[in-house]
């Protein structure tokens, strides 16, 4: 039973020829796709400890991380290392008091009781910024209050070979920043719409398009009441003045103007006549 639940968390080799990166890319260019690309965060110690099968150690942690995305997920964000499971409460050096998880930072006090408290402490964050700026390095002050990758970092360099680490560990699996992921979902959306929605409403889409096609070409009532410029006019209402006078009918120029007629109506059906048809029986049940 355990083994059953493993295989069916795992994105599973063997369901196309795509790998994950190759699933990602396709996603974003608009390119074929061999399934949905499966795409999340993973913050959860029980999961990560029942998809690699290992219990987490501070030891272990980014190994069996990188192995529960690797085998569970195309793409992964939110990338977090539970190399230490306990709450920490913090205070940094303003005076904010934080709740500190291997996920999540939570703050718990705020040390600002009024405008001009708030506009001080946006200047010494100004000031901290642009410090770190001519520094190289990273300003904690300017980041999210999450424990995103590389969080723990000063320097760029440092946040580099702690990625090209990972990224080995990771196989074909691809890690992003979380504010990259909106660009996924709109592929995403995309491929569902392309791949999904349009081919089960290609029925009914084509038997609109010549239900509609067959009511604009033969209107004439309104053709004949509102459209006075005989340009413009439907061809049933070009017919109707063929007839000519009261007791002549040239039926040799009627019939060619109502095979002439019938003829876009046929090609329109024979483009469509497939879906058409599937549309017409897809509700049909026996007797």
């Amino acid at each position: 039973m355990i083994e059953r639940e493993k295989n069916f968390h795992t994105k599973g080799k063997g369901m196309g020829e795509l790998n994950s990166t190759e699933r990602v890319m396709n996603t974003f260019e608009g390119k074929p796709l061999d399934r949905f690309p499966l795409f999340d965060i993973i913050h959860n110690v029980k999961f990560i400890e029942h998809v690699a099968g290992e219990r987490v150690t501070p030891g272990n942690a980014e190994d069996l991380v990188c192995r529960a995305a690797r085998e569970t997920l195309d793409l992964v964000r939110h990338f977090c290392i539970p190399d230490d499971l306990e709450k920490h409460e913090i205070e940094d050096e303003d005076g904010f008091v934080y709740v500190d998880e291997w996920w999540t930072k939570e703050i718990r006090y705020r040390p600002i009781r009024s405008v001009e408290d708030a506009c001080e402490l946006m200047k010494k964050d100004m000031d901290r910024i642009y410090q770190s700026i001519e520094r190289q390095k990273f300003c904690h002050q300017a980041k999210e209050h999450l424990n995103l990758f590389g969080e723990k970092y000063e320097y760029p360099e440092e946040v580099n070979k702690h990625f090209e680490r990972v990224v080995k560990k990771l196989g074909d699996t691809m890690m992003i920043a979380p504010e990259t992921v909106p660009g996924l979902y709109t592929a995403s959306n995309r491929f569902v719409l392309m791949r999904i929605v349009l081919p089960l409403s290609a029925p009914a889409l084509a038997s609109c398009i010549i239900l509609l096609f067959l009511e604009t070409w033969n209107e004439f009532i309104y053709a004949l009441v509102f459209l006075q410029n005989p340009e413009i006019q439907t061809i049933p209402v070009a017919i109707a003045r063929i007839a000519g006078g009261k007791f002549r009918l040239p039926l040799g120029t009627y019939g060619a103007a109502i095979m002439i007629t019938v003829i876009p109506v046929l090609i329109v059906f024979m483009l469509f006549q497939k879906w058409f048809i599937a549309g017409m029986t897809m509700g049909a049940v026996k007797g």
